[in-house]
């Protein structure tokens, strides 16, 4: 019973502790074109560092998927951990305006770093949160669609296909 106890509080603190480490990183995301474009180096680290949180399993693009039975996997404990974090962090991001906001607006951006790590991350929010990602779009981000259409008349194939 006490080490139940002392695992939800441990658990407790972390989210407590990750939910501030995703308030800072999304704060770090430039809210307009021309701070984008100041500032890319920081903008493609921010997204890097949110796609490694919503995806600490190793269960997204490109991560490890092997199961913990065979030598060199995470174990089933820690992969089940790790997927709690990454729906606890997916969850805070889709639920803040501000976040989502300032992820669409680095759509308008033609970098197509940024444009396909934006992309990627949407892709985990709606697999995850599809209900309250698009509520969210429509409702609490102007533009919002029209800047995921965009993505659409990308030249690019690999954008416009994703």
């Amino acid at each position: 019973r006490g080490v139940a106890t002392s695992t939800s509080a441990a658990n407790a603190s972390l989210r407590r502790h990750l939910s501030a480490v995703v308030d800072h990183v999304a704060a770090l995301l430039p809210t307009t074109k021309a701070a984008i474009l100041q500032q890319v180096d920081i903008v493609r680290a921010t997204l890097e560092t949110l796609l490694a949180l919503v995806s600490a399993s190793g269960d997204g693009d490109g991560g490890a998927t092997s199961s913990g039975a065979s030598g060199g996997g995470i174990s089933d404990r820690n992969r089940l951990h790790a997927q709690s974090l990454e729906y606890f962090t997916v969850e805070k991001l889709v639920h803040s305006t501000r976040s989502l906001t300032a992820l669409l607006q680095l759509l308008e951006v033609k970098d197509y770093y940024i444009r396909y790590r934006v992309l990627q991350l949407l892709v985990v929010l709606y697999a995850n949160q599809s209900e309250r990602l698009l509520k969210s779009v429509v409702h609490d981000c102007p533009m919002g669609i029209a800047r995921i259409m965009s993505l659409l008349r990308d030249g690019r194939d690999l954008i416009r296909n994703h």
